[in-house]
C-alpha cells in the first residue's frame, strides 16, 4: 500500500493529465467537430477552463484540430475565444484557426485575415501564435504576400531570436519544396 500525500506535485501532475488530456482528445476527434470536452461543451463549461496558462492555449488550439477542415462551423466556435480577457486563451485561439485552415483554399482567406493582423501584435504570445497559425494554415501554398508579411521578422536585429526562428519556420512550412532562394 503506497501512501498518497497532497501537494506541489499533485498540481503539477493534474496539470500534466489535463495537458495529456488535451492532446488525446484533440487526435481522437480530429476532423470529426463533435467531441464533447471542447467543440460541443455548454458554454462555460469547456476544456480550456479546466487548464491553466499554457494548457489553456493547447486546449483552446485543440479545438482548431477537432474543427479540422470545417471553416464555416469552425471559425464561429473559434471566434469566441479571441474575445477572452485570457491571453493564453486568445493565442490558443490564433492557432486554432490556423490548425483550423490548414489546406483550406478559399478567395475568402479568412485565415490570412484573422492571422495577419496579430503579426505586429506587441504581444510575444499573440505574435508567436499568429506566425505558427499562418505557417500552419498556407503549408505549401507558396503564398508570396505571407512572405512579405514573415520574411522581415527573419532578417530583423530588433525581434527576439524567438520570433525570428518561428518566422523562418513557418515561411519554411509555406514554402517546402519550392526552391526559394529567399526562404533558403
Amino acid at each position: 500500500v503506497t501512501k498518497c500525500r497532497a501537494g506541489p506535485t499533485t498540481t503539477v501532475d493534474s496539470a500534466k493529465a489535463n495537458l495529456a488530456g488535451t492532446f488525446v482528445n484533440a487526435f481522437v476527434n480530429a476532423g470529426f467537430g463533435n467531441d464533447k470536452l471542447m467543440a460541443k461543451a455548454e458554454e462555460g463549461n469547456s476544456w480550456v477552463y479546466k487548464n491553466k496558462d499554457h494548457g489553456m492555449l493547447s486546449a483552446t488550439a485543440s479545438l482548431g484540430l477537432s474543427l479540422l477542415w470545417d471553416t464555416d462551423e469552425g471559425l464561429s466556435q473559434v471566434d469566441k475565444y479571441t474575445y477572452s480577457p485570457e491571453e493564453h486563451i486568445k493565442s490558443g485561439a490564433l492557432l486554432a484557426f490556423g490548425i483550423l485552415n490548414c489546406g483550406v483554399r478559399t478567395e475568402a482567406d479568412a485565415a490570412l485575415g484573422l492571422l495577419g493582423e496579430y503579426i505586429e501584435n506587441k504581444s510575444v504570445s499573440l505574435k508567436i501564435s499568429a506566425i505558427m497559425g499562418l505557417g500552419l494554415a498556407y503549408a505549401g501554398a507558396q503564398q508570396g504576400d505571407i512572405m512579405e508579411m514573415l520574411l522581415p521578422l527573419v532578417g530583423d536585429d530588433s525581434v527576439s531570436m524567438e520570433i525570428a526562428s518561428l518566422a523562418a519556420l513557418a515561411l519554411g512550412f509555406i514554402f517546402v519544396g519550392s526552391g526559394n532562394g529567399e526562404i533558403a
